[in-house]
């Protein structure tokens, strides 16, 4: 009688995860300003405003958490704009690469 695979390759052989024993949380905020003075908040608010009026069926966003790998609360970038093509212009807390499907298509820093 052969041998069963170990647990983990028999899950990844059936691409499943395994479950987590607990959540993993993704803070939306750091409590830090979006700018570090008023000319470079102006000039963000002007960026992103002027990309939702140029592309108002796009995600465009000012100072959101990206995180790019589902489970690590720690690879995180806060881009000052980012813009999402193809994905709605409805409201998130933060922007998941696993969730969305890809990455930001822009991204201002």
């Amino acid at each position: 009688m052969p041998a069963s695979p170990p647990a983990a390759a028999a899950l990844a052989a059936a691409n499943v995860r395994p479950a987590r024993a607990e959540p993993v949380f993704y803070p939306c905020s750091d409590d830090k300003p979006m700018a570090d003075n008023g000319w470079q908040a102006m000039a963000i608010l002007r960026a992103a405003h002027d990309l939702m009026v140029a592309r108002p069926q796009a995600m465009v966003v000012a100072d959101m958490f990206v995180y790019p790998e589902e489970g690590n609360n720690r690879n995180c970038i806060v881009p000052d704009v980012l813009v999402g093509m193809g994905l709605g212009a409805h409201i998130r807390r933060s922007y998941y690469v696993w969730v969305e499907g890809k990455p930001p298509d822009w991204v201002l820093e």
